[in-house]
């Protein structure tokens, strides 16, 4: 029975990789099996033929030729890491199973030392980047009468000065952003509007969903909403300037500078000058600087309640079938439970 159940879910196993191959050579799918080529513009979405996009068994080849050099820079440190630990652990179960005995290569710390000098080599082969040199500060006190720009500046050139180089005090832009992404919304409206030279659509109703109301040019109709969208922006970016979040992006002149501020208590009071090193700039979560330190504590709180919550609800019917499966042992470790087993 045990090896019928192996079978199975060898098949199973099979059949489910065949699939995600399958979908994985579909272009269409590209963006989600290889985001990074396709954002590097390496792999065209209509560059393979049929044949290959049924087997998709291209990538098996490429990661087969791939050195290690070349997983490094398209994969990064941490897979590169991730890798290791899996093709060393295949290498450990066999070298057990086929001599009884580790191999002589598996020393003691070896693997240690081989991904500690990747990962100092790569931290000194990569370019230096402005979020290196960088830390973001929260809950910034700023003092009546004074603003957050010379709270910061003062504070780091009294506690800092031969480190300390500059400063970015995060400000409330929300509205910006909401008129620049509708202003992109129109642009496209409009561009596609234009390659399309068709006279029955570029004439529309005004009124509630293009059924009531005058007919008007959308052409106009675009591009004088995309006027007073501009208009409004320049209004907001210089009310902008007034609202500024207590919170800033402070640069130092080496990453040992930025390393020692990122590690001490600037302030007695805790909640005060709170340091993290500061993102990368594409995982910037924006409407994020303006929450306080309670309700970021409280956030905090929340998902670590949720996620043990979860785990729980997931092994409990877990839990239930493995003892049903095993009715047996279960009399056998709780004897009080024998009456309501054997019902």
């Amino acid at each position: 029975m045990k090896d019928d159940d192996d079978v199975a879910a060898m098949h199973v196993s099979f059949v489910m990789a065949d699939v995600d191959c399958f979908r994985g050579g579909q272009s269409c799918n590209l963006i989600v099996y290889a985001p990074r080529l396709v954002s590097e513009r390496k792999r065209q979405e209509g560059g393979q033929s049929n044949l290959e996009r049924l087997l998709a068994t291209d990538w098996l080849r490429q990661a087969w030729e791939t050195s290690e050099e070349e997983f490094l820079s398209t994969a990064g440190l941490d897979a590169f890491v991730f890798m290791r630990i899996f093709t060393r652990h295949v290498y450990l179960v066999q070298s057990a199973n086929l001599y009884g005995r580790l191999s002589n290569r598996l020393k003691s710390g070896s693997e240690c030392k081989y991904i500690s000098s990747k990962r100092i080599a790569c931290f000194y082969s990569s370019k230096p980047e402005p979020h290196h040199f960088s830390i973001l500060v929260r809950g910034i006190p700023v003092p009546v009468g004074s603003t957050c720009t010379d709270a910061v500046k003062n504070f780091f050139q009294e506690y800092h000065p031969s480190t300390y180089h500059s400063h970015a005090v995060v400000r409330r832009s929300s509205k910006v952003q909401i008129l620049i992404t509708d202003a992109e919304r129109l642009y496209k409206r409009l561009t596609q509007l234009k390659s399309k030279d068709d006279a029955p659509q570029r004439h529309r109703r005004d009124g509630c969903l293009g059924l009531f109301g005058h007919k008007v040019d959308m052409l106009d109709h675009y591009e004088k909403t995309l006027g007073n969208i501009a208009d409004n922006v320049r209004i907001e970016q210089s009310s902008v300037a007034g609202k500024e979040v207590p919170a800033a992006f402070v640069s130092f002149k080496s990453r040992f500078g930025a390393a020692i501020a990122l590690n001490i208590q600037e302030g007695v009071n805790p909640t005060h000058w709170i340091t993290e090193q500061a993102p990368e700039p594409q995982d910037v979560y924006w409407p994020f600087f303006s929450v306080t330190f309670i309700r970021r504590w409280i956030s905090k709180l929340v998902a670590y309640v949720a996620c043990n919550v979860l785990t729980i609800l997931f092994l409990i019917p877990v839990a239930l079938v493995q003892g049903l499966t095993h009715l047996d042992q279960l009399e056998t470790m709780f004897p009080s439970l024998r009456c309501i087993l054997r019902m």
